[in-house]
């Protein structure tokens, strides 16, 4: 994978030789934004069964401040195919935290796209003066679990049947993850 950078942008060329683009969220990417998470959910690989709508995502990417967030969104062309937030704690107790949350579309996966979106995240979070960044993922997601692992993520504790599971009977597990930056 290459890259081309600006200063909002990373341009990056995948295995397959498509070339994505890397950006900071715009109220304009919600529906896309959306429509990418609920594909992603389908799977049953996302511990969401439930999103906020467009105009709720608007919102928060409007309200979203760079002190406290870093939402980056993957494009090829117009179409959302990935996206992580990287939100640092706004209390005196949390304020050395950043908590993630990534997904991407499956065709995506295994392109390093998921690697560039947590090299950026975690750039931010030590600009920002994090000290620690926490991450959650389903027990099912062994591919996911392998990334976190490569990045030197431990996993500190599961939460036992944390999501009940969007096809079939049966519930998900949590397993939490934390790495000191």
């Amino acid at each position: 994978m290459t890259e081309e950078r600006s200063p909002s942008e990373v341009h990056t060329i995948a295995k397959t030789g498509r070339s994505l683009v890397i950006r900071p969220a715009v109220e304009a990417d919600a529906p896309g934004i959306i429509a990418h998470l609920q594909r992603v959910a389908e799977e049953g690989l996302l511990g969401v069964a439930s999103f906020r709508n467009p105009e709720e995502e608007a919102g928060f990417i409007r309200s979203a401040d760079s002190d406290h967030y870093l939402y980056l969104v993957v494009m090829d062309g117009g179409l959302v195919v990935g996206n992580i937030i990287a939100s640092r704690g706004n209390t005196p107790t949390m304020n050395h935290l950043v908590g993630l949350a990534m997904a991407l579309d499956p065709p995506y996966r295994g392109q390093r796209i998921g690697s560039r979106l947590l090299e950026l995240a975690l750039a931010w979070a030590k600009e920002a003066g994090a000290e620690k960044a926490i991450l959650s993922v389903l027990v099912a997601n062994l591919p996911a679990q392998a990334l976190y692992r490569k990045f030197g993520f431990q996993v500190e504790g599961v939460r036992l049947q944390q999501y009940r599971k969007l096809r079939g009977e049966g519930y998900d597990d949590e397993i939490l993850m934390g790495k000191f930056l």
